[in-house]
């Protein structure tokens, strides 16, 4: 599909800025997860290392989702949009956004279920954990998620410009109007 010089410009820089945002914030959450995750109070040892694994492959999912936003700028050639390329794009960042959205529910699953258990004896002991360590853990495991569907939601826009789109960058270019391909 043939593209406006300005559109073409929009998608290059728009695709490299968020995503290598998020491939240095993928890497940002993933360590702040799995540091907060092994300090927080906890019933069992094996439910902190799958509240924590589950946490940092969520982290790992939106880095590939990061990665593949990156990479999209490459399905731009001499003012063209390699339209199969771009649809693979977008199958891409929704399997990622999904595989985002697995991890982060099994995460939360089982933190969850930490915390509940806590009001009884673990171990011999109770397991006390401060609503504010509770809410910012989970705000903490949902963020992958979240950023992770911004990227899906830009990649959409960007690798299927919709026609109002093309239209606007073509009248901006001052000449007759643009017809895609």
């Amino acid at each position: 599909m043939a593209l406006p010089p300005g559109l073409t410009r929009k998608i290059r820089s728009t695709s490299t800025l968020v995503g290598s945002l998020s491939i240095l914030l993928s890497l940002v959450l993933g360590l702040l997860i799995a540091t907060v995750g092994y300090q927080l109070p906890t019933s069992t040892a094996s439910t902190t290392i799958i509240v924590v694994g589950m946490g940092v492959l969520s982290a790992f999912f939106y880095l590939f989702s990061g990665i593949a936003l990156t990479t999209s700028r490459s399905y731009l050639k001499t003012g063209h949009l390699n339209l199969t390329f771009a649809r693979q794009g977008r199958r891409l960042l929704a399997t990622f956004w999904f595989g985002t959205f697995l991890v982060t529910l099994v995460s939360v699953f089982f933190f969850t279920g930490a915390v509940h258990a806590s009001s009884h004896l673990a171990h011999g002991r109770q397991v006390d954990y401060s609503s504010l360590s509770i809410t910012g853990y989970l705000v903490l495991l949902g963020l992958p998620f979240v950023l992770s569907a911004i990227n899906f939601f830009v990649g959409r826009r960007l690798l299927r410009p919709a026609p109002g789109l093309l239209r606007n960058y073509s009248a901006d270019q001052h000449h007759t109007p643009f017809r895609p391909e």
